[in-house]
C-alpha cells in the first residue's frame, strides 16, 4: 500500500508508521508479520490494465480523462519512465507486458458521504463486470486503474484475495492503483490536479515547521505509485527503517523515539525514504536486499555474498551501474530467516536465506537525483546498511541524528545516513570499518563476520 500525495497546492508529506517496539539489534518474528511468499527469480509478467470508471462522472469533468492510448503509452512504451525503471532496477533481466482494457463503467459513485471512493468497494464485491475480451487465463496479475475526479487516496496491492471480473473470481493478485483528474471531493475550491501528469514532490524535514520541498525528479504521482504496488504484487513487503535518534539501532532504545500515536521508530513502515517501496521521499532505487530477492543479480551484475566468520575487504560500485560488483551481501552463520506470521500461527519459510546486512552505494544518477539536494549530499559520501531478518529490508542510519519534532510528530532525521571514512558500525553481529572512498564513484570497506 503507498499513501498518494493528491490534490497538492504545494508539498504534503505523507508519513506512515507501523506500531513495533523493540529494543535491541535483533529483529524477533514477534515483532513483525510478513506477507507469506517465495524467493524466486521473476523476468516477466504478462499483466491485464482494467481502465474504470465512476457511474457519477459528469461528462465535462470525462473529458479531461487520459484515453486508452495514452495509458499505454505511459505503462507500456519501451521509452517510458516506468519502462526503463525496471530494466535499470532489474539490470535488463526483467520486464513487464500486456494488455490494457476499457474504459469499464462500474455501477459505483465516485463520492461517498461527501468524499472520494475508496479501493476497498473492490474487496468482495462483483461491481467489475462487461470486461470484453478478458481471459482472466493470459495474465499473472490485474491492475486496476480507476479514474476519478474527486480524488483518490491509498493504492494496494493484493496477493492472496480473490478480485471478481465478470463474475468470475481471478486468484493471481491484483494492484488498486487509482488515477485523479478533478478536485479533491469535488469542491470547487480545491486546487485541480492530474496525476498522470503532476511530477511527484517530495520534502525533507529540517525543524519543527520547516522543510525543504522539491521536485523529485523522473516520476508523475500515477507512475511512482505504479512502480512502487508492482514491486509488492513481485512479492515483497515495504522498506522499512530502524532508527534510534542520536543512538545506532543496536544500542537500547531511547527514551521517546515514537510517533505522538506511540509507534515505534525501531521498526517504521515506508521508513526507508530513499527506497521506492519505503516513503521514496530522497530517492527512488530498489534496495539491494529486495533486487536479491527477485534473482536480478547475476555473474554479471555480482552481488558480493559473505556468509562464513571471519574479516574480508570488498569495494562496491554504485547500485545501479552494470556490469560491476555493486552490492555486498552478509548472511549471518546460524540466524536463519524469521519465521512470519499468518493464519495464527508462525510459518517458516525454506526459501528464504538467513538473516544478515547488505551494503549498497547510491549515485545522484536518473533514479535518485534528490541526492543532489544540498540536505542529502552527504549520502553520496559513504555506504548504506540495510539490514534483513531473511526477507524485509530494514535501512539502517550509519550517522544517527536526534529525532526532529516535525509538525507534533517525532520524525527520524535521515538526511544523512551512511557509514563515511573514519566511521565504524558495530554490533553484536559484524563490524564493519575501514571505509575507503576511491576516484571512480566506488567505496571500499573491511568486514568482519563475528
Amino acid at each position: 500500500m503507498r499513501t498518494t500525495n493528491i490534490f497538492k497546492p504545494g508539498f504534503i508529506l505523507a508519513i506512515a508508521f507501523f506500531a513495533l517496539a523493540c529494543s535491541s539489534d535483533d529483529i524477533s518474528p514477534e515483532n513483525h508479520t510478513h506477507v507469506a511468499t517465495v524467493r524466486q527469480k521473476i523476468l516477466k509478467k504478462n499483466l491485464a490494465i482494467l481502465l474504470l470508471e465512476y457511474q457519477d462522472i459528469s461528462a465535462e469533468n470525462r473529458a479531461k480523462f487520459p484515453t486508452k492510448s495514452e495509458m499505454e503509452k505511459i505503462i507500456f512504451d519501451k521509452n517510458s519512465p516506468l519502462k526503463k525503471y525496471f530494466d535499470d532496477m532489474s539490470y535488463g533481466q526483467f520486464t513487464y507486458s500486456g494488455d490494457i482494457f476499457g474504459y469499464t463503467t462500474i455501477a459505483v459513485d465516485g463520492m461517498k458521504d461527501g468524499k472520494a471512493a475508496e479501493g476497498t468497494i473492490f474487496l468482495y464485491t462483483d461491481i467489475i463486470r462487461n470486461v470484453p475480451n478478458f481471459d482472466p487465463n493470459k495474465y499473472d496479475a490485474v491492475i486496476l486503474v480507476p479514474v476519478n475526479d474527486a480524488g483518490l487516496g491509498q493504492a494496494f496491492a493484493q496477493r492472496t484475495e480473490e478480485l471478481l471480473i465478470n463474475g468470475k473470481a481471478f486468484r493471481k493478485g491484483w494492484v488498486y492503483c487509482p488515477i485523479s483528474v478533478g478536485k479533491l471531493h469535488r469542491d470547487p475550491n480545491a486546487p485541480f490536479s492530474n496525476t498522470i501528469e503532476d511530477k511527484y514532490r517530495s520534502g525533507i524535514p529540517t525543524g519543527e515547521n520547516s522543510s525543504e520541498d522539491f521536485e523529485n525528479g523522473a516520476f508523475t504521482d500515477f507512475e511512482l505509485t505504479f512502480a512502487h504496488e508492482l514491486i509488492h504484487n513481485l512479492g515483497v513487503d515495504h522498506a522499512f527503517s530502524r532508527t534510534n535518534g542520536d543512538k545506532p539501532a543496536y544500542e537500547p532504545e531511547i527514551p521517546n523515539n515514537s510517533t505522538k500515536d506511540g509507534y515505534s521508530l525501531m521498526y517504521h513502515e515506508y521508513g526507508d525514504q530513499f527506497d521506492i517501496v519505503g516513503l521514496a521521499a530522497q530517492g527512488f532505487s530498489l534496495n539491494a536486499v529486495y533486487r536479491d530477492f527477485f534473482g536480478w543479480y547475476d555473474n554479471t551484475n555480482t552481488l558480493e555474498t559473505i556468509n562464513t566468520k571471519g574479516t574480508k575487504t570488498v569495494t562496491i560500485f554504485p547500485i545501479n551501474e552494470r556490469n560491476k560488483k555493486n552490492a555486498v551481501e552478509i548472511r549471518i552463520p546460524g540466524k536463519p530467516a524469521a519465521p512470519f506470521y499468518e493464519e495464527n500461527a508462525f510459518i517458516f519459510n525454506s526459501s528464504l536465506k538467513n538473516q544478515g546486512y547488505f551494503l549498497e552505494v547510491r549515485n545522484a544518477g536518473a533514479w535518485d537525483k534528490a541526492l543532489l539536494n544540498a540536505e542529502l549530499a552527504g549520502n553520496l559520501e559513504g555506504i548504506m546498511i540495510h539490514q534483513t531478518d531473511g526477507f524485509t529490508s530494514y535501512l539502517l542510519d550509519a550517522s544517527p541524528s536526534p529525532n526532529i519534532n516535525f509538525v507534533g510528530s517525532n520524525v527520524p532525521d535521515l538526511r544523512d545516513v551512511v557509514l563515511k571514512p573514519n566511521m565504524t558500525y558495530e554490533n553484536d553481529d559484524v563490524k564493519l570499518y575501514n571505509v575507503i572512498k576511491n576516484g571512480n564513484g566506488s567505496f571500499t570497506v573491511t568486514v568482519d563476520i563475528k
